[in-house]
């Protein structure tokens, strides 16, 4: 009896090893292939605390700009800045890859690695599910949900699990490569916008 225990208990281990870095390996086919992109300009719509909305993100590399209508983000890979229109504020912070997730779906290809463990989930004949957990208490996500269309390993849906209980879902709706965006795409200027006030919470 216990050797089948412990047979059953090496077996699960094993599946369980299997699984992570299939997962994985999923997961640095898709981050190879976003590399070879290049500059992507991707619509989607999403879903946090019950409030509903859309936006239209452009990227190159770990940089991005993204315009939810009454929020703008810009992010340089280094300094992020905000900009709430009802208020006549841009914020301007050093993000965590957690808070980058939540303004990036895309921004698993630069994190997956670091601190998260890969498994998969639901998949269907559509798309692969894969959900990273993370191995270290360090940092604001419990658990990222992602799926992958098998067809060209583009993400089509990301939901984050923040540690306080919010979840964000996001849909990718449209995908475009080839554009090309100068450097000052992903930063404020504070010229377009004289109004605003800048608040540096670095």
């Amino acid at each position: 009896m216990k050797r089948i225990f412990l047979l059953s208990v090496m077996l699960c281990s094993l599946l369980t090893s299997f699984g992570q870095k299939t997962a994985m390996k999923v997961l640095d086919q898709a981050a190879a292939k976003f590399k070879v992109a290049g500059s992507l300009t991707v619509g989607y719509t999403f879903s946090m605390n019950g409030q509903q909305g859309k936006g239209t993100i452009l990227m190159s590399g770990q940089k991005f700009r993204n315009d939810l209508g009454d929020h703008i983000v810009w992010f340089d890979g280094k300094t992020m800045w905000t900009l709430v229109k009802a208020n006549d504020e841009v914020n301007v912070t050093e993000p965590t890859p957690q808070e980058i997730a939540t303004m990036n779906p895309y921004a698993f290809v630069s994190m997956y690695k670091n601190g998260y463990s890969a498994s998969f989930g639901k998949s269907t004949n559509q798309y692969h599910e894969i959900i990273l957990t993370p191995t270290t208490k360090k940092g604001g996500a419990k658990k990222i949900v992602l799926r992958l269309a098998k067809s060209s390993l583009q993400p089509t849906y990301v939901s984050m699990t923040a540690s306080d209980g919010n979840v964000v879902n996001i849909n990718v709706t449209s995908f475009k490569s080839g554009a090309k965006f100068g450097d000052s795409t992903f930063r404020f200027n504070p010229k377009s916008y004289p109004d605003v006030e800048v608040v540096d919470l670095r």
